[in-house]
């Protein structure tokens, strides 16, 4: 149960994360100008670009979804296994 409850957590945590990294490079991306872009770029997402960023956070996102399923489904078999016995 340890583990099913760390999992949740840890999904949420990426969820969220995703989400922000995500909305931090759609707000670098929706700058007017270059000059904007890049000093925005620089300060918030490091070397890498809005389009790298927006990329990553979507992929945390995705996974913290699938971590978040497997651990409602965790949950729903150990429940299905306790009330068996």
């Amino acid at each position: 149960m340890f583990f099913i409850r760390l999992g949740s957590l840890i999904a949420w945590l990426a969820v969220i994360a995703g989400l922000m990294q995500f909305g931090l490079g759609f707000l670098v991306a929706s700058q007017p100008t270059a000059d904007a872009r890049a000093a925005l770029a620089l300060r918030y997402l490091g070397s890498s670009g809005s389009a790298g960023a927006m990329n990553t956070g979507l992929q945390v996102f995705l996974a913290g979804i699938v971590l978040g399923i497997l651990s409602t489904v965790g949950n729903r078999v150990v429940r299905y296994i306790d009330n068996r016995e």
